[in-house]
């Protein structure tokens, strides 16, 4: 929204013509649709998967009430999530408000 506020003025702080407007607004619409629309579907499609998996840990919470936060271990993890690999808590902790995948 912030980019698109800042599109209608031009370097000079004039109002750009609708055309002007339109060329820079198609830069904006194409940073955001087209670079970011594959961490888009993948977060999406992490989240969904995630909130399924989220029922079923709850389902079965009685026979298996800890979970473990555990990272992918590859060199792409980030540090501050390298720090909470293997941690075990109980689901009903609400430390999985916060550290529940897709995380960050």
């Amino acid at each position: 929204m912030q980019d698109m506020t800042l599109a209608l003025l031009d370097d000079d702080g004039k109002l750009r013509s609708f055309a002007d407007f339109k060329e820079e607004a198609t830069k904006t619409h194409t940073k955001y649709n087209s670079t970011w629309l594959k961490t888009e579907y993948d977060h999406a499609v992490g989240s969904a998967t995630m909130a399924s998996r989220w029922s079923e840990f709850e389902e079965n919470a009685a026979d298996q009430p800890y979970l473990k936060y555990q990272t992918v271990g590859d060199n792409n993890v980030r540090h501050e999530h390298q720090l909470l690999n293997g941690i075990v808590r109980k689901i009903t902790d609400s430390f999985w408000n916060k550290y529940f995948p897709p995380n960050g």
